[in-house]
């Protein structure tokens, strides 16, 4: 499908990658059953980590601490529930989990679509994640090394 430029809306967005004892946070789409990590986009006028905050607060009820950056890319793709094209720049940042915290109907995430859980880092196959986090994927494995994440 070809889409003119005119018809793509810029976003910005921010993932975490959090490891805890050879798990990995992640959120899988209910519809496609992929797997993503855990964020979304950064609303206007919001820092970049306030924005990891807040986003790892509503999908996973957490709190964290934002380490330094991960990868950054570029990504092109197209929405078709809501027929709407996106660039988007995707920043992805080390992160650790410093707390819980309670969920409220303001801050909960859409019901029925996605869930948040720990999965075995070792076990997980790159076909297991959406294509836009594969890449992503591939460069974990080569950066998990103890002493990487701080």
């Amino acid at each position: 499908m070809t889409i003119p430029r005119h018809k793509f809306v810029l976003r910005a967005s921010v993932y975490a990658v959090i490891l805890q004892e050879g798990k990995i946070l992640l959120v899988r789409h209910q519809s496609s059953g992929k797997h993503f990590l855990p964020g979304g986009g950064i609303e206007i006028g919001e820092p970049i980590r306030e924005a990891l905050k807040r986003e790892l607060r509503e999908e996973a009820g957490m709190q964290v601490e934002v380490a330094r950056l991960f990868y950054f890319k570029e990504h092109f793709f197209y929405h078709e529930p809501a027929d709407q094209a996106y660039h988007n720049f995707m920043v992805f940042f080390w992160a650790k989990e410093t707390g819980k915290v309670s969920r409220t109907s303001a801050n909960a995430p859409h019901t029925g679509q996605d869930e948040t859980f720990w999965a075995d880092l070792s076990a997980l196959k790159r076909e297991d994640f959406h294509s836009s986090m594969r890449d992503v994927f591939d460069l974990l494995g080569a950066q998990t090394t103890p002493g990487s994440i701080n």
